[in-house]
């Protein structure tokens, strides 16, 4: 399972677009929660554009994507559009901005029930 938030998204599409699959097959889903949109061209990005262009590819295991509706690094519609490409679920958060530290979930309830959601997605995987 592969468990990515903001920038460590676009690490994990771009790892999964050049993995090999032997690796790949290891993988049994990905819990992607706020991507950040490393392609938006204003300067305040100008420090993840390294890792642009997002790949927008197919992932080749199931995945959720969870994004806020009020995150400033991705809009909600651009996260819809990731999740298209990508071939995974979306999951809309509400209005929690960028759901890191600053955001204070704690424990995040809500969280754990779309980690669940993502784990019924790939039961059928646990159980081979």
């Amino acid at each position: 399972m592969i468990w990515a938030h903001s920038l460590s998204v676009a690490t994990t599409v771009k790892w999964a677009a050049e993995a090999s699959d032997d690796r790949l097959r290891k993988v049994i889903g990905a819990f992607l929660v706020a991507p950040t949109n490393v392609d938006d061209p204003d300067p305040a990005f100008d420090l993840v554009r390294p890792f642009s262009p997002m790949p927008l590819e197919r992932l080749p295991f199931p995945a959720l994507v969870v994004a806020s509706r009020t995150d400033p690094r991705v809009t909600f519609e651009k996260a819809r559009e990731f999740a298209s490409a990508w071939g995974a679920e979306l999951a809309d958060a509400g209005d929690l901005g960028h759901m890191g530290n600053e955001a204070r979930l704690g424990q995040w309830p809500d969280g754990l029930l779309l980690l669940g959601r993502l784990l019924a997605m790939v039961s059928p995987s646990l159980r081979s």
